[in-house]
């Protein structure tokens, strides 16, 4: 199959459909994030990654394994867009310097594309930055693990900097391609604490192309 390039694999991949509800954020995440600042010019602005929710006592080996990515949320999504994306699969891998060998399988026209990255600890446990990232174009490429029960779902944070321009991205990851309402609206919770509305929301569609077996 083909391998996609740093800066393709990069992009922000959108898909899902709007929810027209409206929830009350829980202690989970009130507090932790600085919600005055968000919804303050957030579409010039980002969150404060150390004020991102980050799982307690963070355990790699259980955390490693294959994922299926199933919702996105972010404020670079662009609608015209979303019938090019679907759900993926992607393949965390422990390493034993403890970095993450990451492998997606990412639709691209009418093929899968494959993706492959290293994360490496950075501070705290379930934080990760992107390896060699000056390849990828970009200055900064992070992620946080905000929540997750390992044999279920996770929520992950990524930020990244480019030419100065701050971007961040939600993630819901299923360890199966279907889930619980209950992960679902935790995702919903938390993208709305970021200050994202609907139209930034997004659940993706199953294609299975790029879901199979191969990694």
């Amino acid at each position: 199959m083909p391998r996609s390039s740093p800066q393709h694999f990069l992009r922000i991949s959108p898909v899902i459909q709007p929810t027209g509800r409206k929830m009350s954020l829980s202690p989970m995440w009130t507090g932790m994030i600085l919600l005055g600042s968000l919804n303050n010019n957030l579409r010039n602005s980002a969150p404060v990654l150390s004020k991102i929710p980050l799982q307690f006592d963070f355990q790699a080996k259980k955390f490693q394994g294959k994922w299926y990515v199933i919702g996105l949320a972010g404020r670079n999504i662009n609608t015209e867009s979303l019938r090019h994306y679907k759900m993926y699969a992607t393949m965390y891998q422990l390493q034993a310097d403890h970095s993450y060998r990451v492998i997606s399988n990412l639709i691209k026209g009418e093929s899968c594309d494959i993706g492959l990255r290293t994360f490496v600890p950075k501070g705290q446990p379930g934080q990760f930055a992107l390896d060699n990232f000056k390849a990828y174009g970009v200055t900064k490429y992070v992620f946080r693990v905000v929540k997750t029960n390992y044999d279920e779902f996770a929520i992950l944070f990524f930020l990244s900097v480019k030419k100065s321009k701050v971007n961040f991205m939600a993630s819901l990851y299923g360890r199966t391609k279907e889930l619980r309402s209950e992960p679902k609206e935790k995702f919903i919770e938390f993208a709305q604490a970021l200050g994202l509305s609907d139209e930034f929301l997004l659940f993706l569609h199953k294609d299975e192309k790029c879901i199979s077996d191969e990694i």
